[in-house]
C-alpha cells in the first residue's frame, strides 16, 4: 500500500466502492448540476474507509508510510509482498516481472470489490506554454493512434487505452497474459460500473477546484492512517478544507449535512 503520496487515490477507490462521494452533486429537474454536500452517508464511509485503510497497515512494512508506487512495486515484484489491496492497472507490466524473480510465482489480477475503482483523470496534451504546440499537436496525435497504441502494447508499455486496441480478440488468448487480462479487466470496469453516468457524479471530473482538494487529500488522509490525528479529526478536516477550497477556487456551491 502506498501509504503517503496519492494516497487519496487508494480512498477514492474504497469510498466509491462503497457508494460514496467526496462530496454528493445536486442537480435540479433538468439534470444540470446545482452545487454540492457533504452528506452525513459521505462522512461516515470516509471514516469507514480510513478506518479500514490504517487497520491494513498493521501488516504492511513501515516503508508503507512514506512509500510511493515505486516502492509498493519493488516490494511485489521481489517477492516481498503477496497482495497488493489496490493499485493501478498500468503498473501490471512491472508486477509481471515477479514470475521472472520469484520461483514458481504467479499474479493475477481482480477488480475492486464494488466495481467502482479509482478512475484517473490523468491524460495528455498540449501545454499552454509550448514553444511548438503545432509538433507537439502532431506527436500527440500519433501516440493515441491505432497503430502506435498497438505497437506500444505489443511492446508492454502500460498506459495503452484504446478499447479498439484491448479489444483484439488477439490479446485475449494465452500468448499475451498481461494485455489481455488488462484488457478484459479494464473494458469490464467501462462497459459495466464506470460509465458516464456514474463518472458525471464524481467531484474529480465536476469541480473547477478538485486540483486543490486532490494535494490536501494527499495530506490529510496520510495523516490520519499514520495515526498524526485521529480519524474523526480527518474527516472533520478534510470536510472543512473540501469546502473552504470548493468556495475559494470552484463555481459551484458546497455545504455540510449536519
Amino acid at each position: 500500500m502506498a501509504g503517503r503520496f496519492e494516497i487519496n487515490d487508494e480512498i477514492s477507490a474504497r469510498i466509491w466502492g462503497m457508494g460514496g462521494h467526496w462530496a454528493t452533486i445536486e442537480r435540479d429537474a433538468a439534470g444540470n448540476a446545482m452545487g454540492y454536500v457533504i452528506t452525513k452517508k459521505d462522512k461516515e464511509i470516509l471514516k469507514q474507509a480510513l478506518t479500514e485503510y490504517q487497520d491494513c497497515l498493521q501488516w504492511c512494512t513501515p516503508g508503507c508510510l512514506t512509500g510511493f508506487w515505486d516502492f509498493v512495486m519493488a516490494q511485489f515484484e521481489s517477492g516481498s509482498t503477496v497482495v497488493l489491496p489496490h493499485m493501478y492497472i498500468c503498473m501490471d507490466p512491472w508486477a509481471r516481472n515477479v514470475a521472472n524473480k520469484v520461483p514458481g510465482a504467479r499474479i493475477g489480477l481482480v477488480p475492486i470489490i464494488g466495481g467502482q475503482g479509482y478512475y484517473g483523470s490523468f491524460c495528455n496534451g498540449v501545454a499552454l506554454a509550448s514553444e511548438n504546440p503545432e509538433a507537439a499537436y502532431w506527436l500527440v496525435r500519433y501516440l493515441s493512434s491505432y497503430e502506435a497504441q498497438k505497437e506500444l502494447a505489443e511492446a508492454g508499455w502500460a498506459n495503452v487505452l484504446r478499447t479498439d486496441v484491448l479489444g483484439d480478440p488477439k490479446y485475449q488468448t494465452g500468448a499475451w497474459p498481461g494485455l489481455g487480462e488488462r484488457a478484459t479487466i479494464l473494458l469490464d470496469l467501462w462497459n459495466n460500473y464506470q460509465t458516464e453516468d456514474v463518472v458525471n457524479d464524481y467531484l474529480h471530473f465536476n469541480s473547477a477546484a478538485m486540483g486543490k482538494i486532490y494535494e490536501i487529500q494527499i495530506i490529510l488522509c496520510h495523516e490520519g492512517v499514520a495515526g498524526l490525528r485521529t480519524i474523526d479529526e480527518t474527516v472533520a478536516e478534510i470536510t472543512k478544507q473540501t469546502i473552504a477550497l470548493q468556495t475559494k477556487f470552484g463555481d459551484l456551491p458546497i455545504r455540510e449535512e449536519t
